[in-house]
């Protein structure tokens, strides 16, 4: 009887294994479980952060523009290449202009970005400027801009409109669509729309060439969907007037 009671309050060696196994498989669960709640709340943290930034930004744009004279286009929006590549540009409303270079020029480092001073080599990403006499807009004989970089009499006056966030971020695309423009010669005021892709930096994980730029897919090489984020923005402005 005795030997019979000494079995009942002992595990076999099976038992434990079938035990240790069972709390195996539910931590590697628990673990995956953790894993990608993480993921996704990161990737949530990417795309609200991308989407707050850009209606910033496109806020930002409205009212500058909203506070300008006249505008002409496609002369007052002009970008910067270097050969075949665009680097950047520039938008000059007349009280401010807008300043930028594209996450690939500045993965790069390409020689005809704008920078904030060329002795530091610090690089605009998307800022904002006082100039009413729509000088960074200005060009030379060959048509690049005259005035590369932000004068040193601007510089406390920028307002870099990316900031530096949990995500860096960056304009892969902006476009003036100035064959729609339209304008109303009794108050002088202009609408025309404005196009910008703001994103993730590492242009590794975009399709750059793609309509509309795109994060690439888990099938392509090279994607991390985790962490790329592409938005397009979209909106049309009214200038201030003339009048």
């Amino acid at each position: 009887m005795n030997h019979v009671a000494n079995r009942q309050k002992w595990f076999t060696i099976i038992e434990l294994m079938l035990a240790m196994s069972f709390i195996a498989v539910l931590l590697v669960a628990i673990a995956l479980t953790i894993i990608q709640v993480s993921t996704i709340y990161t990737k949530g943290l990417t795309l609200k952060e991308v989407n707050q930034t850009g209606r910033e930004v496109a806020d930002d744009i409205r009212r500058t523009v909203a506070a300008s004279g006249k505008v002409e286009l496609p002369g007052d929006f002009v970008e910067v290449k270097n050969g075949a590549t665009t680097v950047g540009g520039r938008l000059c409303l007349g009280t401010s202009s807008y300043i930028w270079n594209y996450g690939a020029a500045i993965e790069s480092n390409n020689t005809r970005l704008a920078k904030y001073t060329p002795d530091t080599g610090e690089k605009i990403r998307f800022v904002r400027v006082p100039d009413s006499a729509k000088g960074y807009c200005a060009t030379n004989a060959s048509g690049q801009v005259a005035v590369a970089n932000l004068l040193a009499s601007d510089r406390a006056n920028a307002r870099e409109l990316l900031r530096e966030g949990d995500r860096t971020l960056s304009l892969h695309n902006i476009k003036v669509d100035s064959s729609s423009t339209s304008y109303d010669p009794a108050t002088g005021q202009r609408l025309f729309r404005i196009t910008f892709t703001l994103g993730t930096q590492r242009t590794a994980l975009i399709n750059l060439g793609a309509t509309p730029i795109n994060c690439k897919t888990p099938s392509e090489i090279g994607s991390d969907l985790n962490y790329c984020t592409v938005q397009e923005f979209s909106l049309v402005v009214r200038t201030g007037g003339e009048v």
